[in-house]
């Protein structure tokens, strides 16, 4: 069984560096290469500051770490290790968009005034309907919670939803075309190699596609405080490869800013770890 440390550590206790010394101790103790050190985080930026330390630190080029290592973020080690293409990916850019408009017969904001216009034309009720139909939906799979009850919950805090009838023959409607394009978008990537198949009324367990990557032998989780419940079950998969012989997954419980993305907390709490928590130093800010 694998040796799992949570790490706590807020902003300015040097958590970049703990991550580091970890990385390096893992490499002393168990003999470890480069390539057998996994990091996945949130952020392409958080992954970019990791691989570039540690490629200083360990005399290697950083793509040894980026491309061909592990050194990824968490929705970009699902892409590589499930063999989806990129071009099958519905992200946030234009061209998604424009897809999404066109097979849902609204704008979106994809054929309207262009993103730096001082005066962007807002969106009509149908196209507001469709576009909080969608986003919801896409909260629901993250948070792996039944797409009925976070519309409710949306209503509750006097968010204006459509109701659930008119939202669901959005959300089905979304899901034929993608099926139809053979296209995905992130949550069903994650799903894809979490393990989770989705449908309005709820999720299922299935089996995962994708490997879990053979070569790794220490797995690094940073941002963990971020992960939604659907990041998470990623980050346990990737934590449970054959030849991990170390986790160490880091966060903040009190800096979760991914709420509404589904990101809590709890998720990054509730890992059974031996638990280290970084001393506050002078470049801490005081609470607010």
């Amino acid at each position: 069984m694998s040796q799992i440390t949570r790490l706590i550590g807020g902003a300015g206790t040097g958590k970049t560096r703990a991550i580091l010394t970890a990385m390096n101790a893992a490499r002393k103790e168990l003999g470890l290469r480069p390539e057998e050190i996994g990091f996945s985080t949130f952020t392409r930026n958080g992954r970019q500051v990791m691989a570039r330390r540690a490629a200083e630190a360990w005399g290697v080029d950083e793509t040894l770490l980026t491309r061909h290592g592990h050194f990824r973020t968490t929705h970009s080690t699902a892409l590589r290790q499930t063999g989806v293409s990129q071009d099958q990916l519905l992200t946030d850019d234009r061209e998604s968009l424009e897809w999404l408009a066109e097979r849902l017969g609204t704008s979106l904001g994809a054929d309207g005034e262009d993103e730096e216009s001082e005066n962007p034309q807002p969106l009509g009720r149908e196209s507001e309907m469709a576009v909080m139909s969608i986003n919801l939906w896409h909260l629901s799979r993250n948070r792996l919670v039944p797409y009925p009850t976070v519309l409710d919950e949306a209503l509750a805090q006097g968010v204006s939803v459509p109701d659930f009838e008119t939202a669901r023959a959005i959300v089905e409607k979304y899901e034929s075309a993608k099926r139809a394009d053979d296209r995905l978008d992130y949550a069903d990537l994650l799903g894809r190699f979490a393990g989770y198949s989705f449908h309005v009324d709820g999720h299922l367990a299935v089996a995962p596609q994708g490997d879990v990557p053979e070569d790794v032998r220490a797995m690094f989780l940073d941002e963990a405080q971020d992960a939604s419940a659907l990041v998470d079950a990623v980050c346990r998969r990737l934590a449970s490869g054959p030849n991990v012989d170390r986790v160490v997954i880091v966060g903040d419980n009190f800096q979760s800013i991914y709420g509404f993305g589904g990101g809590d907390a709890k998720h990054f709490m509730s890992w059974d770890a031996t638990e280290s928590v970084m001393p506050r130093s002078f470049r801490c800010p005081r609470p607010i």
